[in-house]
């Protein structure tokens, strides 16, 4: 297998195509019956952490991603996947909730 010789310039190219799959295209395809949750109960809503519950070859399991948009309107919903740090509770919330599941 041969392997393709990039720039690093090239590879931040890459990584930064709008096409690329973001976090909720890899959870559709990965997860089954997929439950988002939305809030803290602290703050409010982060749109930028993605995080809920579903299931994996019939297993329950906590699902926390970081979500960017696919245009630039949804990128400024989701603030360019920049999660507010006194909102990181939402993954904490979301991982304890699913604990409880």
């Amino acid at each position: 297998m041969s392997e393709i010789k990039q720039t690093a310039w090239e590879k931040v190219l890459l990584a930064r195509k709008p096409e690329r799959p973001k976090a909720l295209d890899y959870i559709q395809e990965i997860f089954d019956d997929f439950i988002e949750f939305h809030g803290d109960r602290s703050f409010s809503d982060d749109k930028a952490i993605i995080g809920g519950i579903a299931t994996l070859n019939k297993i329950p399991v906590t699902v926390i991603g970081e979500q960017k948009g696919k245009k630039a309107k949804e990128n400024m919903e989701r603030n360019f996947r920049n999660a507010k740090s006194r909102r990181l509770s939402k993954s904490f919330k979301t991982d304890e909730t699913g604990r409880k599941i």
